[in-house]
């Protein structure tokens, strides 16, 4: 027998299990050389030991880690505001969940909200939500900025909400939404679209021509 199936048969496996408890998240800091100790405090509070990745690239770091599930809204606060939560400031960052199709949206409204339920986005989107988080920043007395992420399984067709945010923009909407869809190698690799030109039976002596085509997730306001 293989190493690793003897292996595995005798291993209590738990890998199912920190799925079902822990959410992958993907912090892109664009333009940024260097985290500093701020950023570190947020990662160390967040990130669940041994899931930590810190990616360094030219135009930006990319952090992947897991975050509790119970945890989530707590980080959802720190990228609505770019503070920690002992209120120091944060390096600007763009939150993902890699794992699982990803809606966010927000407005500024007159009130504190919270409206959004799972009754809610299956009656408007026939859609089943892993996880619904609000949140409420106050920024003047009377002035509120409401935010929403929207987390759905990665098998989901989400083609009615990418549509319906389509819709929305360019037109001065006053509810800003972005979505970004699960995403593994795999998939990268499979939105990469290679069109092969044929070559004219004129022109057999003209090299091909190939366009590629790479698609891309929406920018978050920051």
């Amino acid at each position: 027998m293989n190493f690793f199936d003897s292996l595995k048969a005798e291993l209590q496996l738990g890998e199912e299990e920190l799925n079902k408890c822990t959410i992958q998240i993907r912090l892109y800091y664009p333009n940024t050389a260097e985290l500093n100790l701020n950023t570190f405090k947020l990662l160390d509070r967040f990130i669940v030991n041994g899931t930590l990745n810190i990616i360094r690239k030219l135009k930006g770091i990319t952090v992947y880690g897991r975050v509790r599930n119970e945890d989530f809204s707590e980080l959802h606060q720190c990228y609505s505001t770019f503070k920690n939560i002992d209120n120091s400031n944060l390096q600007r960052f763009i939150l993902y969940t890699p794992g699982n199709h990803y809606v966010h949206f927000y407005t500024f409204t007159k009130e504190v909200v919270n409206k959004i339920n799972k009754e809610m986005v299956k009656d408007k989107w026939k859609l089943e939500p892993i996880l619904i988080d609000e949140c409420n920043v106050i920024m003047l007395q009377e002035i509120v900025r409401y935010s929403c992420i929207i987390l759905f399984n990665k098998n989901d067709d989400i083609a009615i909400i990418k549509n319906q945010i389509d819709s929305i923009k360019g037109n001065k909407h006053p509810i800003r939404a972005f979505v970004s869809e699960y995403s593994n190698k795999e998939v990268r690799d499979a939105t990469i679209i290679i069109i092969k030109i044929e070559k004219e039976p004129h022109n057999q002596h003209q090299p091909t021509n190939l366009i590629t085509r790479y698609s891309h997730q929406p920018s978050k306001p920051q």
